[in-house]
């Protein structure tokens, strides 16, 4: 599927993208958010609270159906939940009260809506969204809580850490399980978060249902297009429909075009990237474009003797 290349050259490139975008992918998730539950959100991802970056993960991408009251789901992470109203006794009358949020969000609005939560000197974290998305099992290890596991490939891990936006082409994390791919894609959102650049990062199997739910409802996915660096982990985990695939390959197309990086992490290469897709030439079609958008990192299985 893709060509190692020399990935030290997007380190140093440095190319003005005249395409970008005026409107942040914050202001985007801010804007989505009020659309779909009423609430506001600060559009800086920086500033928000735990509960802010929750309705932003939740339905900052503007893909989920409005929210409203009485709906079987919370509020703030989107997940099934108990909606019946309960019942409270207010200074001798029985007031009624909705449910809009589980148990855990819960302390979140109670956090976020505390005045004795502001100021209180506490530390501020440089990657926010990160500390909310990045599986804890990552955390620890990139965090330096615990040891890096010894079948990661630490030569790959290293170039893909280091990689920085440039020349337009992203990566194309490769190898199989076990091997560090995840956990070194997770490590280059802390860092590029850290320096500013908040990356949009979501599954391949997250992507798909995004990808068929706008086939289905007709949806526009521009906010992927405009996202300035897209990962996605774990690309083919399941096979695509020619629906998604057409906007798989739309969505490669056009952030191709705008020279946005794409990073991705796959076991497959060359025709088993292909045999992912129902339809051959959309397969064909998305590994060629798959191969101009990233330098391939390939990361090699270790046998310690």
């Amino acid at each position: 599927m893709l060509t190692d290349e020399a990935g030290q050259k997007s380190r140093n490139a440095s190319v003005t993208n005249t395409d970008m975008p005026t409107e942040s992918l914050g202001a985007v998730e801010a804007r989505n958010v009020a659309r779909l539950v009423g609430l506001e959100i600060d559009p800086n991802p920086s500033k928000r609270t735990r509960w802010q970056l929750r309705l932003a993960k939740t339905w900052g991408a503007g893909s989920r159906e409005e929210w409203h009251f009485g709906a079987p789901i919370c509020r703030g992470c989107g997940d099934d939940m108990d909606s019946t109203p309960f019942a409270r006794e207010v200074a001798g009358n029985t007031v009624t009260l909705p449910v809009t949020v589980c148990s855990d969000c819960m302390e979140m609005v109670r956090e976020h809506y505390d005045p004795a939560n502001a100021n209180t000197g506490s530390e501020v974290s440089l990657t926010p969204k990160w500390d909310e998305d990045c599986p804890p099992r990552f955390q620890e290890v990139i965090a330096g809580g615990t040891a890096m596991p010894p079948a990661v490939d630490h030569t790959a891990y290293e170039r893909v850490t280091g990689w920085r936006p440039g020349d337009g082409k992203g990566l194309a994390i490769v190898g199989p399980e076990g091997t560090g791919k995840s956990l070194s894609l997770w490590a280059l959102a802390r860092e590029l978060e850290r320096e500013g650049t908040q990356p949009v990062v979501m599954s391949g199997v997250e992507l798909g249902r995004i990808l068929a739910r706008a086939a289905r409802d007709i949806e526009a996915v521009d906010w992927l297009c405009r996202a300035r660096v897209l990962m996605i982990d774990d690309l083919g985990k399941e096979r695509a429909t020619p629906a998604v695939g057409a906007l798989m390959w739309e969505l490669f197309e056009k952030r191709y075009q705008r020279r946005s990086p794409l990073i991705i992490t796959t076991r497959f290469s060359g025709e088993a990237m292909r045999d992912r897709f129902s339809e051959a030439f959309l397969g064909d079609d998305i590994r060629r474009r798959l191969n101009e958008l990233c330098h391939a990192v390939r990361f090699q299985p270790i046998v310690h003797t």
